[in-house]
């Protein structure tokens, strides 16, 4: 019997949370996806530079579960000591590319699935944790785990497509591949950037003077537009480097941790902050443009759509912000549950998971329901959004390691 703790590890939840602390919740991971046919949600926030924006091709998936998928159990050794046995929750959200799923769980495991059927289609083990969401570009899947690895595996089989890449601290960052190169943070402080086709090293740079202390991941996953690369860090920070060199550009100083990811959109990058507000700073020098205070922690990234930028916050409310006025145009409120949810905008409506264990559909226009699913935990990350032939598709994963699937057909 293996026993296994959070405390000695320094397992990290998605709350900045790191131990057992987390373990207390029941915590699924929510991905609802919906492109039109031919195109795919091929890294975290659906773009590189994370706008968290999808093409439904013109439809609206319902809560009608199509499958569902389990990693493997849960099982406490001593739950008051947050030690356990075995642990096959899934925190990544999918990525989906030419009609397979692939996702990564905290049971060491790199998974492909049938997007229509739910079939496995290949399973890798490795040494660590995977806690963050895949990139897949040109036949190669790219994902960070906690043995302090980047991977790139052929997505037909996979199969190493070359030798991991050494990141020096447990990965939390998802990768943004852009030109030929891999971007990714690391819970040391540092972004690398890799070639994409080899692995080899290009750069790296550390974000902060000091290597993150166990209580500060570097939960935020790097934007990439216009050449220069943009992350939030632990200590405060929100970053921009230059994509060639890794030299900084700029750095903007919150209040707070940064967990969100940033999303660019319009040369103003939108990023949260658990000093409680959004910010929206000037891509080109950071400068502050303006900030809105929604008075409790904003670990969600946001979704920027036409004249909005949409985000949760840690008092359960997801707030649609006109980006002219700085002014919120509605307010959804889950009074009870946070929402660190990223939420993703697709043909009029917002999607999101809350800790009420629900994914929320949301009119766009005016912030009213459109439906909702009850699960039996929180949803934690983002929708993202996906459709194949004959249906539209939103699928839920649990953090105790299952994931469901739910279409609409017309």
């Amino acid at each position: 019997m293996t026993v296994r703790s959070d405390i000695s590890t320094k397992r990290s939840g998605p709350l900045d949370i790191w131990g057992g602390s987390w373990r207390l919740m029941i915590i699924p991971v929510l991905l609802c996806m919906i492109l039109p046919i031919g195109v795919s949600a091929f890294m975290f926030r659906n773009d590189t530079a994370h706008t968290g924006v999808y093409n439904d091709g013109g439809t609206r998936p319902n809560d009608v579960l199509l499958w569902n998928y389990s990693f493997g159990g849960f099982q406490y050794l001593n739950a008051s000591e947050f030690t356990y046995i075995m642990d096959n929750s899934t925190y990544a959200s999918p990525a989906v590319v030419n009609g397979v799923v692939y996702e990564g769980s905290l049971g060491n495991h790199m998974a492909a699935f049938n997007a229509m059927t739910g079939e496995k289609l290949w399973d890798r083990e490795f040494d660590g944790d995977i806690h963050a969401s895949p990139a897949v570009v040109n036949n190669v899947v790219y994902f960070t785990s906690y043995d302090n690895k980047l991977y790139a595996l052929n997505t037909n089989d996979g199969s190493d497509y070359w030798a991991a890449a050494n990141i020096e601290a447990a990965g939390h960052s998802s990768p943004a591949v852009v030109n030929n190169v891999v971007y990714v943070g690391s819970d040391n402080g540092k972004i690398f950037a890799f070639n994409a086709a080899t692995g080899s090293s290009i750069w790296q740079n550390r974000t902060n003077t000091t290597p993150m202390g166990i209580d500060a991941k570097m939960h935020s996953s790097p934007a990439v537009v216009g050449n220069v690369v943009y992350i939030g860090s632990e200590n405060g920070d929100v970053y921009a480097l230059n994509a060639t060199t890794g030299v900084g550009v700029w750095n903007y100083t919150t209040g707070g941790p940064v967990l969100s990811s940033p999303a660019v959109a319009d040369g103003v990058v939108y990023v949260g902050s658990n000093d409680d507000n959004l910010y929206a700073l000037d891509a080109a020098n950071g400068d502050y443009l303006w900030a809105y205070d929604t008075f409790n922690g904003v670990q969600s990234s946001p979704a920027v759509a036409g004249d909005r930028v949409y985000v949760g916050d840690n008092d359960g409310d997801v707030i649609a912000i006109n980006i002219s006025t700085h002014v919120p145009e509605w307010t959804f409120t889950n009074p009870t549950n946070r929402i660190v949810s990223s939420p993703a905008f697709a043909n009029g409506i917002v999607y999101v998971g809350s800790y009420d264990g629900k994914i929320y559909a949301i009119h766009a226009s005016n912030g009213t329901e459109y439906w909702n699913y009850a699960t039996t935990g929180g949803p934690n990350t983002q929708p993202d959004l996906f459709q194949s032939s004959g249906g539209k598709w939103c699928r839920v994963h649990w953090r105790r390691g299952r994931q469901y699937q739910f279409v609409r057909n017309w």
